[in-house]
């Protein structure tokens, strides 16, 4: 039986501008499906063939995604397979949004001193195959004021002073060092808004520069709702 989720191998038949969508033969399942074009990640031509993640069981065909937090996890466990085999590095969550042109993914080892991101770099490239979206591995923490640090990658994590966590609210406000704000919220704000997902906490970026400043904060501090 399909399910939400389930990571599907396909091959186009036809296009189909009726409903805007690729009508495939998915052959790990044995029956059609459908693709719109909105959520494929690429054009592609008849007999191509693809993976998607079942986003929806239809009543005519499961319709596929591979914009989906779904395919994204599904194919970063298909990419990581030769280090999670044995059980040491653990994929604990996967975040993008529709605007972002990258992926977030959190790694975690139980391996004391183990360098989960060095063990996990040299497969990064097989990716491509399956998404043009860039894959960014994130360390993933216990302790969440270092989780935060390390989802805000790129961004330097030496130029966060300081993370106040308010875990009723699943909010948090990081002083980050003057003038490296805009390396933190990224192009459009995307990068601090994928890390808000990455982590569960809406994030407010604050430069430490504005602190004290009363009205003139505001007009440097940018919040993240997750």
């Amino acid at each position: 039986m399909v399910q939400v989720g389930d990571l599907v191998m396909a091959r186009v038949i036809r296009m189909d501008p009726g409903h805007s969508a690729y009508l495939l033969w998915a052959d790990s399942i044995g029956r059609y499906a459908i693709l719109p074009h909105q959520y494929a990640d690429r054009q592609y031509k008849v007999r191509d063939s693809l993976m998607g993640a079942v986003y929806k069981v239809g009543d005519e065909f499961p319709m596929l995604s591979q914009r989906s937090m779904h395919y994204f996890r599904r194919i970063a466990e298909l990419v990581l397979a030769p280090v999670l085999a044995d059980d040491h590095v653990h994929i604990k969550r996967v975040a993008t949004s529709r605007a972002a042109s990258f992926v977030k993914v959190a790694v975690d080892t139980y391996r004391s001193g183990e360098d989960v991101i060095a063990a996990c770099k040299p497969l990064l490239y097989e990716f491509r195959t399956y998404t043009s979206r860039t894959i960014a591995l994130v360390k993933y923490h216990s302790e969440l004021e270092s989780y935060i640090r390390e989802a805000l990658a790129p961004a330097p994590s030496r130029s966060v002073r300081r993370v106040d966590v308010y875990r009723e609210e699943h909010q948090a406000r990081v002083i980050v060092e003057p003038g490296t704000i805009a390396q933190f919220l990224g192009r459009k704000g995307m990068n601090a808004a994928v890390a808000s997902k990455l982590t569960g906490y809406g994030l407010v970026l604050v430069d430490e520069g504005d602190l004290g400043k009363g009205g003139g904060a505001e007009s440097r501090r940018r919040g993240m709702a997750h």
